[in-house]
């Protein structure tokens, strides 16, 4: 039940590569007008309390009622819902491209629910190969980042060795995840990272890091020297090139060791498009409930 749902393809893992090496029969729905679709869904809602309090007991779960991620006060993730139906084509114009993915198993570690940083470093390797990117064109990178305090900082150690360490000393990626913004949507949360990649891709836009405030220590150290990562704790906007299409990764790891990173690019050649979000515009504000009055 706890899948990641960044593999793309309900029941056919390698739907998403089979449509890159353009098999005619890699799509779940039939070939129509030359075209092969593959859709993807996530989908997760909550009923049941059982589970909750089964992950609270666990210690998985945030008492802060956040996904605070990459900051010093993660303490485990907030549970959210989500629902969410992304569409692959082959042989269709489109504005954005899968130019690569990569489906692995993160292997021995030391608990069920701690990481492998080496595991995660080598499937961003091979994602990234598989996309064959021009340099200079990776802009944007959506982390798991579910805001613990042992694998967020696992994760950006992992982000620095396989992508930031090899970029130009005038390339900035931002990174950043959505879950500080909605909370982990489990078994959807792959589908919605890549949601808002695509969206981030399609108006130019870097996202914020919604619970950024002071960067986590241990995963200060693994970003020390790196002059490529930024985590922006504001929305801004992406440098546009009309020679260079912009590319973004996104990260999903499962509970059962599924771990996902699939490479998005936004065409360069395509005609300038209607964003598929108005602009964002961002306000932080106190509460008086959250500050422990009556």
């Amino acid at each position: 039940w706890y899948e990641s749902a960044l593999r793309l393809a309900p029941r056919h893992r390698g739907a998403a590569h089979n449509l890159e090496l353009a098999r005619a029969d890699a799509g779940l729905a039939p070939k129509a007008s030359g075209d092969v679709t593959s859709t993807a869904l996530g989908l997760l809602r909550r009923f049941e309390r059982h589970e909750a309090e089964w992950l609270a007991l666990a210690g998985m779960t945030s008492a802060l009622g956040r996904c605070h991620t990459m900051d010093h006060r993660a303490d485990g993730y907030a549970r959210g819902e989500g629902v969410v139906a992304i569409t692959l084509m082959h042989g269709a114009a489109a504005t954005l491209l899968l130019a690569g993915s990569a489906v692995q198993q993160d292997g021995q570690s030391a608990s069920l629910t701690a990481p492998n940083g080496h595991a995660q470093a080598d499937l961003l390797s091979i994602a990234r190969a598989r996309a064959d990117l021009v340099a200079g064109s990776m802009a944007l990178n959506e982390l798991h980042g579910t805001g613990t305090a042992l694998g967020d900082p696992v994760e950006s150690g992992s982000l620095v060795k396989s992508v930031l360490s090899s970029l130009a000393a005038d390339a900035h990626v931002c990174v950043g995840s959505l879950k500080a913004n909605v909370g982990h949507t489990e078994a959807s949360a792959g589908a919605v990272g890549l949601l808002r990649l695509g969206c981030g891709l399609e108006g130019y836009a870097a996202g914020l890091n919604a619970q950024l405030r002071v960067l986590n220590r241990v995963a200060a150290g693994t970003l020390r020297g790196c002059v490529a990562g930024v985590l922006p704790t504001q929305a801004g906007m992406l440098r546009r090139s009309e020679k260079l299409a912009v590319a973004g990764g996104v990260s999903s790891f499962g509970f059962s060791g599924t771990i996902v990173h699939a490479v998005v690019q936004r065409d360069a050649s395509t005609a300038e498009s209607i964003s598929l979000v108005a602009a964002l515009s961002h306000r932080r504000r106190s509460f008086t409930w959250r500050n422990g009055a009556a």
